[in-house]
């Protein structure tokens, strides 16, 4: 109930005379129903008795690292889409030349920059994906030197195959210029990693 009526104030903000809705009510209908996504997974998981690993104190850090990591950039994807940030800057490594794009920090005060200016939005949300794929793969390299069986390796091993499909959608999307098909499934690739974050936290963390 509570995700339906979030749903309608974010629709009431848009799609009327204009096909957009608020980025920030955007930003808070994907946390509302990620969350909801967490607490299904996690109930799955305890239903079935998936197996859980005993780790050290550093993987198990290591593993709520990712979660956090997956779930901010996935957040920061909000606002990307909600201002439609990603028909701006259609270059990858670099954002038209540069590192940091020109008219990063045009907005005051500097905070808004992430939250209102398309290029920050675009800029973080590289950022952070590009961020959360060297931890994950730092992570991968970790468990496989650690020793444990198979069986606890597996959530690692798919935890970095889904990073890579999904970077890897990013990217496509970002040098297509956003077309439906791309951005639907990067979108779900999103849900994906986040799944796979949240097993790896279950079982390693």
């Amino acid at each position: 109930a509570t995700q339906g009526g979030v749903g309608w104030w974010m629709v009431k903000s848009g799609l009327v005379e204009d096909p957009t809705v608020s980025q920030y009510r955007l930003a808070v209908h994907l946390f509302i129903a990620f969350a909801i996504l967490a607490a299904l997974s996690w109930t799955v998981m305890q239903m079935f008795n998936v197996p859980r690993a005993d780790v050290v104190a550093s993987v198990r850090v290591h593993s709520w690292l990712i979660f956090w990591l997956v779930s901010i950039t996935v957040i920061a994807g909000a606002f990307v889409a909600g201002l439609d940030a990603g028909r701006v800057h259609n270059t990858f490594p670099l954002m038209d030349g540069k590192i940091l794009p020109p008219g990063y920090n045009r907005l005051a005060p500097v905070w808004l920059n992430a939250f209102e200016n398309p290029t920050a939005a675009q800029f973080n949300h590289r950022a952070l994906a590009l961020l959360t794929l060297l931890v994950i793969i730092i992570f991968l390299v970790r468990i496989i030197r650690s020793g444990l069986d198979a069986h606890y390796r597996l959530p690692a091993h798919a935890l970095a195959a889904a990073v890579i499909v999904q970077v890897t959608l990013g990217i496509g999307t970002l040098l297509t210029v956003v077309p439906v098909d791309l951005a639907t499934l990067h979108q779900g690739g999103a849900v994906l990693l986040f799944c796979v974050s949240l097993w790896v936290v279950y079982v390693l963390g």
